[in-house]
């Protein structure tokens, strides 16, 4: 497995931003119904928080964890 850094995911994140289009409405619609509306989410390994952002946009609080490699 090949582990892109940071600074390299960087100068690619707008071609996959561009690429990777959100996840259809129903899917998301599926994993928020999984939850109580009272939680808050953690999305560990976010990418470039497509999906971070559709959750959040339902109403749920999300909170994402970064790690940078010094």
């Amino acid at each position: 497995m090949k582990i892109i850094s940071r600074s390299q995911f960087g100068k690619l994140h707008k071609a996959y931003a561009l690429s990777r289009q959100g996840y259809p409405v129903e899917i998301i619609r599926n994993i928020v119904s999984l939850a109580d509306r009272d939680v808050k989410v953690l999305d560990l390994g976010c990418g470039t928080g497509i999906s971070t952002r559709q959750i959040a946009e339902t109403g749920f609080e999300v909170y994402v964890l970064i790690l940078i490699k010094r």
